[in-house]
């Protein structure tokens, strides 16, 4: 995480570009971070071996590798382990549920997921594994109360 700016980099992994699309448009605008993009759990290692991620939303129905095979990958090595990682799914099917906290997945959202739901809960994991926002920029309320 940048600790000047509190800008981070959030992996988000599907294999359908609009969930792609949707999500990052989401983040930026809620965020202070940059996104990086990959259509496979293949695709999500090789970035993490190129770069640096603060989290990684991950999606559970993918071809080859799905999102518990990747995960489970992820967690073998030991510069991945402490990633935050949001499961993203559209089965509430307890069985996938349970395996991927198993593999310690920090939450999970049912798709379609809602906006704030989606801000909220990556939010929560950032600030859990230590993230901190920058300040918002503080107005002169009392200058633009006292001016004529």
């Amino acid at each position: 995480m940048d600790d000047k700016n509190g800008k981070v980099t959030i992996l988000i992994v599907d294999d359908v570009k609009m969930n792609l699309k949707r999500a990052e448009i989401i983040l930026k605008r809620a965020l202070p971070c940059d996104i990086v993009l990959t259509e496979s759990g293949r695709g999500c290692l090789q970035e993490l071996l190129k770069r640096r991620a603060d989290l990684v939303l991950l999606d559970y129905a993918m071809p080859e590798l799905n999102g518990l095979e990747t995960l489970r990958l992820m967690r073998e090595y030991q510069r991945f382990q402490n990633i935050p990682v949001i499961f993203l799914t559209g089965s509430s099917d307890p069985l996938t549920i349970v395996k991927a906290m198993e593999l310690k997945v920090d939450d999970y959202i049912c798709k379609p997921f809602k906006v704030d739901d989606l801000v909220r809960r990556v939010t929560k994991a950032l600030l859990k594994h230590g993230w901190q926002p920058p300040e918002k920029e503080k107005t002169h309320e009392k200058d633009i109360l006292t001016e004529k």
